[in-house]
């Protein structure tokens, strides 16, 4: 006798997926977000825009990112000390932007979380 094996979960593509908004401008790393979403999702209007904005300050984040593994997190300032370069808070900015926007979607999904998952020694 032999187990009968469950039908597969199967996902819903569609023939064409939506085009991002006009005005909204995708590099290769928001495209990829923006084909995710949209294959898995049935969005409206405005959240198809609100998703464009999110997948914009994603491709924003991922140049930065770029930047910095390129540049590194640091720089020399005229005296020669050391000093935060300026992609370190642009890129942070971007992805708060693109997590609250993710989130505001309500998709069910939630971005990982960055916050450690315990508190370090000594601090409980």
């Amino acid at each position: 006798m032999t187990a009968e094996r469950p039908n597969p979960v199967t996902l819903r593509i569609p023939d064409k997926l939506p085009e991002p908004p006009v005005g909204v401008n995708l590099q290769a790393a928001g495209r990829r977000v923006w084909n995710s979403v949209v294959s898995q999702f049935d969005l409206d209007v405005h959240d198809l825009q609100m998703l464009g904005a999110a997948c914009e300050a994603f491709d924003i984040a991922a140049r930065h990112k770029r930047k910095l593994d390129r540049e590194g997190l640091t720089f020399k300032d005229k005296a020669g000390n050391p000093r935060p370069h300026p992609s370190c808070s642009e890129y942070r900015a971007s992805l708060d932007s693109y997590r609250k926007l993710i989130r505001e979607l309500a998709l069910g999904v939630e971005p990982p979380d960055s916050r450690p998952s315990t508190l370090p020694r000594g601090y409980a």
